[in-house]
């Protein structure tokens, strides 16, 4: 907000109020309280996920027994690879 100001020498300048020490637009205002919030949620989104990263469930039964299946399954089709490709080999030597 800019205004004429009467000056000693008889000439009128402008002056704006944003030189006025301590004057702060409202638009500025609005912004550093924004940058504010907006800062604060950032912290508390922050602090929320280490929060949860440490809450981690242990394993329980179920969780245990379906990782043992996996490993039966996974050493089972290691079983099966090795009799194809022994397999293989015979059928291989056969043909000789």
């Amino acid at each position: 907000m800019c205004f004429n100001v009467p000056c000693n020498d008889g000439q009128v300048r402008v002056r704006c109020l944003r030189h006025v020490a301590g004057y702060e637009p409202i638009n500025e205002l609005k912004e550093k309280r924004m940058i504010k919030s907006k800062s604060s949620a950032v912290i508390v989104m922050g602090m929320l996920s280490l929060a949860l990263a440490g809450c981690q469930p242990k394993e329980g039964p179920a969780e245990k027994a379906g990782k043992a299946v996996d490993q039966s399954i996974s050493n089972a089709g290691a079983q099966i690879e090795k009799a194809g490709d022994k397999l293989q080999g015979a059928a291989r030597d056969a043909q000789k």
